[in-house]
């Protein structure tokens, strides 16, 4: 008898193979924040400035996640406040066909907003919390697909008492 574990298809996505962009011209001051449970259909779908052909490699800078936009940007930014797109291209193996996937997320600081191929399916505003997707039906099954994380941070990654601070 097979057992639900040996069924089961991990794939880690951390790592390197990961690309990041900052969109310093995406506006998102005013959005609106949604509380779970959220309807998809009723969100803004915020492509990147420029539309999606900005996220490729000639744009990005090559990072591996878990990670920070400061981690990869300190000399020219310091604490980033505003929009960064973190993407990377994955492939589902035929052998997934027929079951569900699912995405799972340590933590985003702070909105996270879940692109598979162009398409919003995920949102989460908790902001440093385990979270999860379920993008059955929105991956191609064989073939390569395209993850794209829209993350807005609009107080940085740094407190008080991370730094020194001039007084």
């Amino acid at each position: 008898m097979r057992t639900a574990q040996a069924q089961r298809i991990e794939k880690d996505l951390s790592g390197q193979g990961w690309w990041l962009w900052l969109d310093k011209e995406a506006v998102w001051e005013k959005d609106t924040l949604h509380l779970p449970p959220v309807k998809l259909e009723t969100l803004p779908k915020n492509a990147p400035t420029g539309g999606w052909e900005t996220l490729s490699p000639k744009n990005g800078l090559a990072v591996s996640v878990p990670g920070t936009v400061e981690e990869y940007t300190w000399d020219e930014i310091e604490d980033y406040k505003g929009v960064s797109w973190w993407w990377r291209d994955f492939d589902i193996p035929k052998t997934a066909e027929g079951k569900r996937v699912i995405l799972q997320f340590e933590s985003v600081r702070l909105r996270a907003e879940i692109f598979v191929n162009n398409e919003l399916v995920g949102y989460d505003v908790i902001g440093n919390t385990p979270f999860e997707v379920d993008v059955t039906g929105k991956v191609k099954v064989g073939a390569g697909n395209r993850l794209a994380i829209r993350i807005t941070d609009p107080s940085g990654n740094f407190y008080w008492y991370d730094r020194d601070v001039d007084r």
